[in-house]
């Protein structure tokens, strides 16, 4: 029996984990809370870029209805003007439109020769001829 005794005094109890696992685990207790507070923190700002975005977004439709609220009443208000002065003046469109000098601007073209023509405003079209070598 003293044999048994002396086996069993060898025989020692083991630890689960080495020492390198107690440390991971260690290490793991103590760093995971700081992880989720930076993912927590991390997540938080996100959302309120977001929600900053979303606010001038919001705000730059905003403005973009207006402006556009604005041309909307601008060309309404044109058009009725052009429909009343067209109502109590009587004139076909094309005829006021050609009466006016702004509607008839000079222009220039060229030709197969490389001569500039340039249209003058007048009651005719007369064209006048100007060569590139200034002859």
């Amino acid at each position: 029996m003293s044999d048994d005794r002396q086996g069993s005094l060898h025989h020692t109890v083991r630890p689960a984990l080495s020492i390198r696992a107690r440390l991971m685990v260690l290490a793991a207790i103590v760093l995971v809370p700081l992880m989720l507070d930076r993912i927590r923190g991390i997540e938080i700002d996100r959302a309120e870029r977001i929600n900053a975005a979303n606010q001038q977004a919001l705000a730059l439709v905003h403005q973009g209805v207006d402006a556009q609220r604005e041309i909307v009443i601008s060309a309404r208000a044109f058009l009725q003007a052009a429909a009343r002065a067209h109502a109590a003046f009587r004139w076909p469109i094309r005829t006021a439109a050609s009466s006016v000098p702004a509607a008839r601007r000079p222009s220039a073209s060229t030709s197969p020769t490389g001569s500039i023509f340039n249209r003058c405003c007048g009651p005719a079209p007369t064209f006048s001829a100007i060569t590139p070598s200034g002859g």
